[in-house]
């Protein structure tokens, strides 16, 4: 699909206004580091998602990992 395609713009969209609010508040309450934003955690999963794994729930124990590294540490 075209990215720039209206429906895909308008499907981001609606993605990112309903979950920039819930990773702000993550981040106000310290449970997120603040030092990212829903963009890079989106550009994260999807490099993530298209890592050719070479065993059964690797890619699950890296996405772990990963959002591991996203919680606050203060």
């Amino acid at each position: 699909m075209d990215r720039g395609a209206a429906f895909f713009q308008t499907c981001r969209g609606d993605l990112f206004a309903a979950v920039e609010p819930v990773l702000e508040r993550a981040q106000d309450a310290k449970v997120v580091r603040t030092d990212t934003d829903f963009t890079e955690i989106v550009q994260l999963v999807g490099g993530i998602a298209k890592i050719e794994v070479t065993a059964q729930g690797q890619r699950e124990h890296i996405l772990d990992i990963a959002l591991d590294g996203l919680r606050y540490r203060g």
